[in-house]
């Protein structure tokens, strides 16, 4: 997916994302990440520091989610 439709839907209300300040009917739009490549993601995780730097990196996805409320 390319970064564009990735982020919000074109001509939609958005803004970057803050965890303080988070408005309902508005995509909240994260950091695009580079340098990364889709293998980093999905088995390769050398550039995420291994197992253990992949998994740091999911909770972390995860801990974010989870203090939506």
């Amino acid at each position: 997916m390319n970064v564009v439709s990735a982020q919000y839907p074109l001509g939609e209300s958005h803004k970057p994302y803050d965890a303080n300040k988070l408005e309902r009917g508005v995509w909240q739009v994260m950091p695009t990440v580079t340098g990364f490549d889709h293998v980093d993601f999905a088995g390769g995780m050398q550039k995420l520091g291994g197992v253990e730097g992949y998994e740091a990196f999911m909770l972390g996805i995860a801990e974010m989610l989870e203090g939506i409320s």
